[in-house]
């Protein structure tokens, strides 16, 4: 149910109670209650308006909501795409076999008491009208806690399972998006907008009812999306190289015969460790190697009218954000890279920029020294996909791109009424996905392994980029 209060025509109330249900919850737990309430005020008809701001209110809203979860969660499956053993190069053993039907159990064990997961929401905002109408911004902030988080946990293979399903999560989001809508010329004949979007989300993991880390996707082994303890959520875990600060200190922590704190005194944290032939070393402790989540996003629009012709556009902007590129980390070890014609090249890493390892500060008895960048620099240290080491593939996804420019022409001259008996026909023209600007080695920075169905992104293995799409459409107007 819901109730609604308009005080003076200015403050306006709401309140509203919500019961769902899913039969993908537990017997138990089928539903739930879901409040939220929010008010919102017109201050400037209380106030009155200026010549710079023509329509003002301020907004706040406070709700609960429930997410379902993946079906059968509660159920244990049989299933026909389940790996018997471990997948090499896309092949791996399945329970179907030469066209014969197979099931085998499901590695997810059946949840015995699920609930929904459940967000809290604060939001405030506001929103105003500028210069007679000319333009509008609008300011929101918002803070959602979400508790019982549905993911996979582990448990002892002795079950005959290898994870299972359980409300044992906490996360945060925390963020704000700012809108600006400017209208500069308007007019009958002539008409021009431009609109600017930004936002920026900030996530945390809370509590993970006692591990230190989930994966999201049992499937994945290179890197692993996880939720982390006071780490954003869908962070890269994974191996890379010794670095000071971020590997173990002490003595053969992590390098036979070398103490890390020693050799790193006084360097930056990050600083690349080199043995004495001039290559990295692999660090044996999984750790945070890269965030998927961009810093900001944002996106640029402008529309123009002249007469009966239209024209628009879109940019789309994601600054930040990281992808592992394992496409590449493969052709290196293919030799098939285009960076691999570099071969025979000599090199010092943290000096000179090489594939898979960035220019920055290096310690070691290999700083400074020279090696080659040759099939045992490809195929050994940095060929991802491979090695185990990711870290030589990740990048900055970061990207612009152009994502629509439109072109129209409205027909609503007299003889279409008479000839059609249409008031009017619109025609459009449009491509999508036209250029993409990025620093990304890949295809596209958009792709990811997970698709849309995983928790999982930012991971591009053999992935084909967004078509580039174009769009002829008529419209009749009666």
């Amino acid at each position: 149910g819901q109730a609604t209060l308009d005080l003076y025509e200015q403050l306006y109330l709401t309140a509203a109670l919500r019961n769902d249900g899913s039969s993908s919850y537990s017997a138990n737990n089928r539903r739930s209650w879901f409040p939220k309430a929010s008010v919102a005020w017109e201050f400037t008809k209380a106030l009155g308006q200026g010549s710079a701001v023509t329509y003002g209110k301020l907004r706040v809203a406070y709700g609960e909501a429930g997410q379902e979860p993946s079906p059968y969660l509660t159920s244990s499956t049989y299933q026909s795409n389940v790996p018997l053993s471990g997948i090499t190069q896309g092949t791996g053993n399945l329970p179907v076999q030469n066209g014969l039907p197979g099931l085998a159990t499901s590695i997810v064990k059946g949840a015995d008491d699920l609930r929904p997961e459940r967000s809290k929401e604060f939001e405030g905002g506001i929103d105003l009208g500028l210069i007679r109408d000319k333009a509008d911004l609008s300011f929101t902030y918002y803070h959602t806690v979400t508790d019982d988080v549905i993911l996979l946990q582990p448990v002892a293979p002795s079950t005959g399972f290898f994870r299972n399903a359980s409300n044992a999560a906490k996360f945060r989001n925390a963020g704000a998006e700012v809108s600006l809508n400017i209208r500069p010329i308007t007019s009958t004949n002539f008409a021009w907008d431009i609109g600017l979007q930004w936002g920026k989300n900030k996530s945390r993991v809370l509590d993970l009812g006692g591990s230190e880390f989930v994966v999201f996707d049992p499937n994945s082994t290179t890197p692993q999306a996880v939720a982390q303890l006071g780490e954003e959520v869908g962070v890269f875990r994974d191996f890379g190289f010794v670095r000071c600060g971020v590997s173990a200190n002490g003595q053969d922590a992590v390098i036979q015969g070398v103490d890390l704190a020693t050799v790193c005194a006084g360097q930056p944290t990050g600083a690349l460790y080199l043995d004495a032939d001039g290559l990295p070393v692999g660090d044996d402790a999984p750790r945070i190697i890269g965030n998927p989540n961009p810093d900001w996003t944002g996106s640029v629009r402008t529309g123009f009218r002249f007469h009966r012709f239209s024209l628009s556009g879109l940019l789309d902007i994601r600054h930040g954000g990281d992808i592992y590129n394992g496409t590449r980390g493969a052709l290196w070890s293919y030799g098939t890279h285009k960076d691999t014609e570099l071969r025979g090249t000599q090199v010092v890493l943290g000096r000179d920029a090489a594939p898979g390892i960035a220019p920055g500060p290096t310690v070691g008895p290999g700083a400074g020294v020279a090696t080659t960048l040759d099939e045992n620099y490809f195929r050994n240290v940095v060929a991802c996909p491979f090695t185990g080491i990711s870290e030589s593939c990740i990048e900055d996804g970061g990207f612009v791109k152009l994502r629509e420019i439109s072109v129209g022409y409205t027909l609503d001259y007299p003889w279409v009424q008479r000839a059609l008996g249409f008031s009017s026909i619109d025609l459009r023209l449009a491509g999508r996905n036209l250029v993409t600007w990025t620093d990304y080695e890949g295809y596209d920075p958009e792709t990811n392994l997970g698709g849309a169905i995983q928790a999982s992104r930012g991971i591009d293995y053999f992935l084909m980029p967004q078509s580039r799409s174009f769009l002829l459409s008529v419209t009749l107007n009666r």
